[in-house]
């Protein structure tokens, strides 16, 4: 008893302390301690215990409160010591800063227990290690096989100085995350390690995470779990990693995730591509020796602008020099929406598809800014579906622009092609349509609708648009049957009032090209052709009218117009009216129509400077000059007339032909050739309209055969 006694308080003599510690030796352990003792109870009791790893500093150290040193039962009997196990705990590894000027404290894994196993093969095994790392709680079990091997491997000695940095830097970032993170209970950290300690790509690991709730600077997570698995290669398959990611629900500053779900597969490349040496690829060089693939979703996505998607999903693939974003995907307000991404990092050509049905407004950020416009002057009841194809050679890698160069990469080499289609009405500005559909292309800065197609109840619009950025220009090839008055909100002032003038029975049909700059209504330019039928003008009606008019300057040119009022005509070689100087210039006019009608549609001066002239039947009209739209005193216009019966003052003439000059306030009628009361009048008449000589009259009449009676 004395001598269970002594071995109990005092420790084990050398006599027995060598054989044990020599077969810990075997094991690959060196244990320093400041006691060895025999318990009661627990058997062999190593006190205060260091595992130092020899090599370069700073390497890790491990310390012990105690470790039980559990015998084989067998081998004792056989008076061998055979240590089966050891029961370690109060443990604790520590690992000093890799430069003293790091500025970064120790390292530290903290209450460690556990229990290790030996085996056959100089196996280890590791039961259920619980620790604490920076709050958290961690958990290890595993088997390596050759594990005295353990000790040679470089990161633990420091034999490469950049090596171990490498890994102590990693562990630091992972205990200031930790750190920097509040969890409600604490994280729970999962290792499983098998393998051949004296080969590390034989390893085969898995970690789990679990946090139930955490947040920190970077924001905030609730029910998170991560698992991550590395497999050793294989006959059959190269090295290869798993990583997945689940949370309830995840907020950083960029976006807020509900049903998060993210699994992503690492493996060796059989087919290692060899990176150029001009390091050309930058960063992407790193992923150069694997393959990857990815898949990730979430019930709901949003973001701090208020908008929000549902059923994301994201899949890819990775194989060097190719990034393929090969699923895209999700539902906005309940809509769907997909799109594909393909990058050659060799070439830095990116191409995109994109297939939407949804709203695609909280994009247009992305959009240049005359893009961005033209998107603001359009609304829908229901989202147009939409598909677009683009392409676009991104700047190098190592580009010192930055942002910039990706923005002047963009303006420069961007391409895009595709086609949308507003099925169930919309508007662009206030003009109401029923749908809308065209295929569209942009590049070198250049947007095109070539075959645009708007339908309204009474016609639709056929149209060609293109723009161009850089000139800031733009030209519209259109064929219409739409009702002009529908496009009033986006006329300007006067060609507004010009559009007030006419009331249309069916739409007109319209062919023309419109060339103009952005923003500027002086650099405006029209050719069109115009058919008409039935409509009114100033009130009055016209059974058609066919013309060509060419728009410059604020200059509108009728070319050749026609038009009709039943069996009536009005002609012309041309019709000029300037709208600077607010006049009509009249070629070659011809008409058989009711001159009441003509004047009347011409302006209230003009009609009333004529309604004393009145035909009974409408007079053969030709005329040529300038006609007044605001001042009499610009009339200078001309006409031959045939016609009859005529009244004027108190005269009534069957017949009459004569010429008449219209200058400013003053009217000549000459060459007169009239019926008169059975009889012939010849001869001439001014009129003076001069407000301030009251309507002078000079006749100039001869008179024969006349039977003037009472």
């Amino acid at each position: 008893m004395l001598g269970l006694a002594y071995l109990n308080l005092v420790g084990l003599p050398g006599l027995l302390k060598r054989p044990l510690l020599n077969e810990l030796r075997a094991h690959g352990l060196d244990l320093q301690f400041s006691r060895l003792r025999l318990s009661w109870s627990r058997g062999i009791v190593a006190e205060n215990v260091r595992l130092d790893v020899t090599g370069r500093p700073p390497k890790p150290r491990l310390t012990l409160g105690e470790v039980r040193i559990l015998l084989n039962p067998p081998a004792l009997l056989r008076f061998r010591l055979q240590v089966d196990s050891l029961v370690l705990r109060q443990g604790r590894l520590v690992w000093p800063p890799a430069r003293s000027d790091a500025g970064a404290g120790i390292l530290s894994i903290d209450d460690i227990q556990s229990r290790l196993r030996f085996g056959t093969n100089d196996t280890w095994t590791l039961d259920n290690l619980d620790a604490r790392f920076a709050g958290a709680r961690i958990h290890l079990t595993g088997e390596l096989s050759h594990a005295s091997a353990v000790r040679t491997w470089g990161f633990l000695h420091g034999g490469k100085p950049s090596s171990a940095a490498l890994w102590q830097n990693r562990l630091r970032r992972l205990g200031d995350i930790l750190a920097q993170t509040r969890f409600a209970t604490s994280p729970e950290i999962r290792l499983e390690v098998h393998g051949d300690a004296r080969d590390a790509r034989s390893l085969r690991v898995r970690m789990r995470l679990n946090a139930a709730s955490a947040r920190s600077a970077w924001g905030a997570i609730t029910e998170g779990r991560l698992d991550a698995q590395v497999f050793p290669a294989t006959n059959e398959q190269p090295a290869r990693a798993t990583v997945s990611i689940q949370a309830d629900s995840a907020r950083t500053k960029w976006a807020s995730a509900q049903g998060l779900r993210i699994t992503a597969h690492l493996a060796e490349a059989l087919l290692r591509p060899t990176p150029p040496e001009d390091g050309s690829w930058g960063w992407w060089t790193n992923l150069a020796p694997f393959v990857m693939d990815w898949h990730a979703q979430a019930a709901r996505l949003g973001f701090p602008s208020g908008f929000a998607c549902s059923d994301a999903v994201l899949a890819g693939a990775w194989r060097a020099p190719v990034v393929a974003v090969t699923n895209l995907a999700a539902r906005l307000d309940g809509k769907p929406l997909r799109t594909t991404a393909y990058l050659d990092v060799a070439t830095r050509n990116l191409h995109a598809t994109l297939d939407s049905k949804a709203d695609l407004r909280p994009f247009t950020p992305l959009l240049s800014r005359n893009a961005q416009a033209w998107v603001h002057h359009v609304s829908w009841t229901v989202p147009p579906e939409f598909k677009a194809l683009a392409s676009l050679n991104l700047p190098p890698w190592t580009s010192p622009e930055g942002p910039r160069g990706w923005e002047t990469a963009a303006g420069r080499t961007l391409s895009v092609t595709g086609q949308f289609q507003i099925e169930q009405g919309g508007a662009f500005d206030q003009v109401p349509f029923d749908s809308a559909r065209s295929s569209f292309t942009y590049s070198n800065l250049c947007w095109g609708l070539p075959d645009l197609v708007v339908r309204r109840p009474e016609g639709l619009l056929e149209a060609d648009c293109s723009a161009e950025g850089v000139a800031k220009k733009y030209t519209f090839r259109f064929h219409s049957s739409i009702d002009p008055s529908a496009l009033r909100p986006l006329l300007t002032t006067n060609a507004a009032r010009a559009l007030a003038l006419f009331r249309f029975s069916s739409p007109p049909v319209v062919d023309g090209i419109v060339r103009g700059a952005w923003n500027l209504s002086e650099g405006v330019t029209a050719d069109v052709q115009v058919a008409l039928t039935n409509f009114l003008f100033r009130g009055e009606t016209f059974t058609s009218l066919q013309t060509t008019f060419q728009y410059t300057n604020q200059v509108l040119c009728f070319i050749k117009p026609r038009i009709r009022r039943g069996a009536e005509r009005l002609e012309a070689d041309g019709v000029a009216v300037d709208l600077n100087l607010q006049r009509v210039y009249l070629t070659n006019g011809f008409s058989t129509m009711d001159p009441g009608v003509v004047t009347r549609a011409i302006g209230p001066a003009v009609a009333h400077a004529i309604e004393p002239y009145h035909f009974f039947r409408p007079p053969t009209v030709r005329a040529s000059g300038t006609i007044p739209i605001r001042k009499e005193e610009d009339a200078d216009l001309r006409f031959h007339v045939e016609g009859g019966p005529f009244h004027w003052f108190k005269f009534n003439l069957p017949i009459i032909t004569g010429d008449i000059y219209w200058k400013g306030l003053s009217l000549i009628l000459t060459n007169i050739d009239a019926g008169f009361y059975g009889g012939q009048a010849t001869g001439s008449v001014a009129v003076d309209f001069s407000p301030q000589r009251g309507n002078d009259f000079q006749f100039n009449l001869h008179v024969q055969n006349a039977l003037l009676e009472s």
